[in-house]
């Protein structure tokens, strides 16, 4: 009675029968199957057949993966930025991370950004918002000569709303706004 089943599940993938008598020497192999990934083996994989029933058995895997999207939102259009594979085995723990894009803020992400590999595919979401600023300038008027007083950054996300405000300086009356 030789078997062959995968860890992690409850069912056999094949069970094959060897006839023979006492004392025939024997010899398995293991098998390929899409999908699983050999892991191990019961010692006995060759050997002399006995009067009692010989059992071997090979572990193999289900292969899984996580798919990780990096995409930048802006409105109701999604961007993906850039997609990482997370290769594994079904019953594995997996642990994505949010990373760090140049012109990019991060904004959320979907729950699933850590579990365990199952045999559907994961797909984890990071959403990302393009970068702006406004640099808000304070400025001394005098005649045609101009002399920055302040500067002021304001960052935030592409259509993010923002305020500016006239500021009060102690030598200096506001004009105009442009």
């Amino acid at each position: 009675d030789l078997h062959s089943f995968p860890t992690r599940r409850s069912s056999d993938l094949e069970i094959l029968e060897i006839p023979g008598y006492v004392s025939k020497e024997y010899e398995t192999q293991k098998k390929d199957y899409d999908e699983y990934v050999y892991d191990s083996s019961s010692t006995n994989t060759e050997g002399t057949m006995t009067e009692d029933t010989i059992n071997v058995y090979y572990y193999y895997k289900k292969e899984a993966k996580v798919v990780v999207h990096y995409i930048c939102k802006e409105g109701d259009n999604e961007t993906e930025i850039e997609k990482e594979e997370i290769p594994g085995f079904v019953g594995e723990t997996y642990d994505t991370v949010k990373k760090v894009y140049n012109g990019y803020i991060y904004d959320s992400s979907t729950t699933n950004t850590t579990g365990t590999m199952t045999e559907d595919t994961i797909n984890v979401h990071y959403y990302y918002k393009k970068e702006a600023k406004v640099v808000v300038h304070y400025i001394y008027k005098e005649g045609n000569k101009e002399t920055e007083i302040e500067q002021l950054e304001i960052t935030g996300y592409v259509s993010k709303e923002y305020e500016t405000h006239k500021k009060n300086y102690a030598e200096y009356v506001y004009d105009s706004s442009s």
